[in-house]
């Protein structure tokens, strides 16, 4: 998990001044501006879950997923789709972790001859039939 949970406490305490600010600028008092703040600061955070979940999965695009989700996550499409990538998982980390491996990258190499893609332990190109021993 990230260990920069001071950054989002101090982003949570600025919006909260300057939403104090609005609020007494708009004419409220007491009560009104404390569940003002509540009910924003957890707009806010509802508006930010797809980001808050690349983020907290490491997601490989956490950032693409922060645009997406800061530029147009105000729409109901922009918003669901930011939510999808970042739920989705990373194909290639998936297979990381189950330990499996690419076969085409790790199982070929070059014909020297005719610089076709063929097994490592070929003894005999299949392309020019050309002897690799």
């Amino acid at each position: 998990m990230n260990n920069n949970w001071w950054i989002h406490v101090l982003v949570a305490a600025i919006a909260s001044v300057l939403i104090v600010g609005f609020i007494k600028v708009a004419g409220a008092q007491g009560a009104d501006i404390l569940i003002s703040i509540v009910l924003i600061i957890i707009g806010i955070l509802f508006h930010f879950i797809p980001s808050i979940i690349a983020v907290h999965r490491n997601h490989k695009n956490k950032v693409g997923i922060l645009l997406l989700n800061f530029f147009l996550g105000w729409t109901l499409f922009g918003w669901v789709g930011s939510l999808i990538w970042a739920v989705l998982q990373d194909a290639d980390r998936e297979k990381e972790k189950n330990g499996i491996r690419n076969v085409h990258e790790s199982d070929e190499k070059e014909c020297p001859y005719c610089a076709e893609k063929i097994k490592n332990k070929a003894k005999v190109c299949r392309f020019c039939n050309n002897s690799l021993s």
